[in-house]
């Protein structure tokens, strides 16, 4: 298109708009005036858009990077990326027209995927293909709130100015493109190096000499290579994490985020921000708005651990996030597309939760496609000595020791009279305490940092015992009573219900505040909370 011909296609004005600057968030809030005016000249009406932005594809790396947004009173540069997933990509086609008018989203798949994460008010669209010499670098896009709010009227108006746009627009970015471009290219190479150099190295931690856990690890290959939602259970400390990371690893979305999340230290008022987002406003501390962490894990795998203590209210809007990938932020109205593997762990019998009517039966249906179950430390002693000596070698390097300290038969035959409550969690710390105590020969493990037994091995000594029951009582104080009866040594489970039951009567049955068993135990209120009610502690003080 010539000169001339711009001349007469767009409006001294538009035209104007297009080159006073070299910014080109300036150029589209300048343009977006610029429309207005000449709208109201033709038809006594404003242009219909809201706000106008400008994003290149960038194919190698399947994300479309947003560059420039204006509206009508703010302008700004954007340094935003956005992951194509595959179902968005299946729907992106070459387009030929270089005006496309969108009346709904759906008229438009690809950029329904990836522009409302941004733009969650958006609607609908005119976009206007941007081109030097046949070669397209993006895309300029003016949308509106409404549906159906573009007409062929709107792409006329702008279709004379798109040359010149593409001119500024290349003029304006392709040197900043271009070494953008190859930071994120180094940046993904060196990312690619590292995952295959240590994409087996999660599966150290998963020391198999068990059968029960040799079967652990197939089904830890045979869940990475699906998409399925994943359930994790097992006492605390058995490594539900370490499975959930080693089947991320082995995933093809192992270059994307692994976000954890631990659903039992949030509080209850926070936990559908902290995992959906909220929008300006929705509250009275929503300054502005604030992606979530389904959002952050776009691409990539979310874990939720400790899923049993999700609040009810919450567990029909994760079901919908599953059911439709899907989010809508706190205090949103729009549906944002996410593209999540989700694996949950609990410590929980969640089938039991189901009866008591404390987790959705559905729910647990969904999460439980792809079952693992890992069982505790003391069924599988076999694993302990090479868990020890795995520990103990991770202990040499991070402390700069200079030879391996000598573990000897009598210190694995101790440790394998411990109940080991804590599971591997806890055989790591004994190790990490041992080694720091005694870096040449291990004769004995340091299970306290005095040398006395740890809180498991002291248990040893006391009257056999079983788990907590479910009628505990309370004393004429008003505090809690623990009754014990059994003939066997107590769980994890149950030491912590002893615990915090020694914590709530020292407090008098304050939770929270000065003396509270929040200040004995120097955890936040709301977390202690949780940790009462998930270990059926049912009747406290607040304060």
């Amino acid at each position: 298109m010539s000169a001339l011909s711009i001349a007469h296609s767009a409006s001294p004005a538009l035209l104007e708009a297009l080159t006073s600057s070299l910014d080109l968030s300036v150029v589209l809030q300048r343009s977006l005036l610029a429309l207005d005016r000449e709208m109201m000249e033709r038809c006594g009406s404003r242009f219909p858009a809201e706000g106008a932005f400008v994003n290149f594809y960038q194919a190698e790396e399947k994300v479309v990077l947003f560059l420039a947004h204006a509206t009508r009173t703010e302008a700004r540069l954007e340094e935003t990326m956005v992951r194509v997933g595959p179902e968005t990509l299946k729907h992106r086609v070459s387009v030929s027209r270089k005006i496309r008018v969108a009346r709904t989203l759906d008229d438009d798949p690809f950029t329904k995927g990836v522009a409302p994460k941004l733009f969650p008010a958006m609607k609908s669209f005119i976009m206007m293909k941007l081109s030097i010499e046949e070669k397209r670098i993006g895309i300029v896009c003016f949308w509106s709130s409404r549906e159906n709010a573009f007409e062929a009227l709107h792409a006329d108006l702008i279709e004379g100015a798109s040359t010149l746009f593409a001119l500024n627009a290349g003029f304006a970015l392709s040197n900043a493109l271009a070494e953008r471009n190859t930071r994120l290219k180094s940046e993904m190479k060196s990312l690619e190096s590292t995952l295959l150099s240590t994409k087996e190295a999660p599966l150290a931690m998963l020391v198999a000499n068990t059968p029960s856990m040799k079967g652990i690890e197939e089904q830890i290959r045979l869940a990475a290579r699906f998409e399925e939602n994943l359930l994790i259970t097992g006492e605390s400390g058995t490594g539900k994490e370490v499975v959930a990371q080693t089947v991320h690893a082995l995933s093809k979305r192992a270059r994307y985020p692994f976000v954890r999340v631990n659903c039992a230290s949030i509080p209850e008022n926070l936990i559908e921000s902290e995992l959906f987002g909220h929008e300006q406003g929705a509250f009275t501390s929503a300054s502005k708005r604030r992606s979530g962490l389904f959002e952050a894990a776009d691409g990539g795998t979310i874990f939720l651990d400790e899923i049993g203590e999700l609040p009810l209210a919450l567990q029909a809007k994760f079901l919908h996030v599953l059911q439709n990938h899907t989010i809508r932020r706190v205090g949103g109205s729009a549906e944002i597309p996410v593209d999540v593997r989700v694996i949950a762990a609990t410590n929980r019998d969640l089938e039991a939760l189901v009866r008591a009517h404390r987790f959705r039966l559905d729910l647990f249906y969904r999460l439980n496609v792809i079952p693992i179950r890992l069982a505790p430390l003391r069924n599988r002693p076999e694993d302990l000595l090479p868990l020890s000596r795995l520990f103990i070698d991770r202990c040499v390097k991070a402390y700069g020791l200079t030879e391996t300290p000598e573990l000897t038969d009598e210190a694995m035959a101790e440790a394998a009279l411990k109940p080991w409550p804590g599971n591997v969690r806890e055989l790591k710390n004994v190790i990490a305490r041992t080694v720091m105590l005694y870096p040449r020969r291990i004769e004995r493990l340091a299970y306290a940092p005095d040398d006395e037994m740890t809180l498991s091995s002291a248990q040893e000594s006391q009257p056999p015992s079983q788990e907590l029951r479910s009628d505990d009582s309370q004393d004429s104080d008003g505090h809690f009573v623990s009754r014990i009866p059994g003939d066997r040594l107590p769980s994890f489970e149950t030491m912590e219900r002893e615990y915090f039951n020694a914590a709530i009567k020292a407090a008098g049955g304050k939770i929270s505040g000065p003396g509270s068993a929040s200040a004995i135990t120097g955890i936040h209120p709301n977390t202690l909370r949780s940790k009462l009610r998930r270990l059926g502690f049912e009747r406290y003080r607040s304060s």
